[in-house]
């Protein structure tokens, strides 16, 4: 053993026992007092809010489960809520009303609850639209998606015409 091998143990196992015994801590918090509060908003639930404002105005439909009777519920609210906070489409807010076969009765006292609520939240007149059925661009077309079913069913030929079935697919033999 060299002469200088103690010394080399000592200069490095002191500091390592400090930090071991000290910790990170070194502002004298305890552990779990720099975690986020409740009342805080993150990064995270920004992009999520977002999300979901963006997302209602894009679908801009209330069903009858955001009504009680002719009044708009909370669930109804937080929809029409979250469709206004999106503003990044110019134009007027579009609400569809896709209640299904009403009476003319409830369906009117529908469209003025959503209008009533509107107004409440600032909006004039002309900054909504409200219409009757489901939004025309909330749908697709299916044929696109039926055409392509073939190309992910197992039995079905692949692009050089053989036929894979179901197991492994050519050039992975399974040990030949």
């Amino acid at each position: 053993m060299n002469r200088k091998t103690p010394r080399i143990i000592f200069l490095t196992a002191v500091p390592l026992a400090a930090l071991v015994l000290g910790g990170c801590n070194t502002a004298g918090e305890a552990p779990g007092e720099t975690f986020w509060s409740d009342g805080d908003v993150h990064s995270i639930q920004r992009i999520a809010d977002v999300q979901i404002a963006r997302a209602a105005r894009n679908d801009g439909m209330l069903y009858a489960t955001h009504f009680s009777g002719d009044d708009l519920n909370s669930l109804g609210r937080q929809k029409v809520a979250s469709m206004l906070q999106a503003n990044d489409t110019a134009g007027p807010v579009v609400v569809y009303l896709s209640l299904g076969e009403i009476d003319d009765a409830a369906l009117n006292g529908r469209r003025a609850s959503v209008e009533s609520y509107l107004a409440a939240r600032g909006l004039r007149e002309g900054d909504w639209r409200i219409e009757n059925g489901i939004n025309p661009n909330s749908a697709s077309p299916a044929a696109d998606s039926i055409a392509g079913m073939a190309k992910t069913d197992c039995d079905s030929p692949n692009a050089s015409g053989s036929i894979n079935s179901g197991g492994m697919s050519s050039g992975m033999s399974g040990g030949k």
